[in-house]
């Protein structure tokens, strides 16, 4: 599960470095669901939630734009499935 370099150093904190993260399938994804579930504790179960998992929670029109870019990319993704 890809998690966002961003995250890193609150993930280290747990005991979590990139090599774990990169060689435990299990350990990332349990990460990549802790960091979604702090998205959706702000925005709601919600596709901003989505976009902030990729793009972050910065305050900024830039960064709003970066979530919404992001939660789109991951829609064409779901569509594609469901073909």
């Amino acid at each position: 599960m890809g998690i966002n370099s961003t995250n890193l150093p609150t993930l280290s904190r747990f005991g979590l470095s990139v090599e774990t993260l990169t060689t435990d399938h299990c350990a990332s994804v349990r990460a990549g669901a802790w960091i979604f579930a702090g998205m959706v504790d702000i925005y709601g179960l919600t596709w901003r939630a989505v976009g902030a998992y990729g793009a972050g929670t910065g305050k900024t029109e830039k960064a709003e734009q970066a979530r919404q870019v992001y939660a789109n990319k991951v829609k064409d993704a779901v569509a594609r499935l469901a073909q």
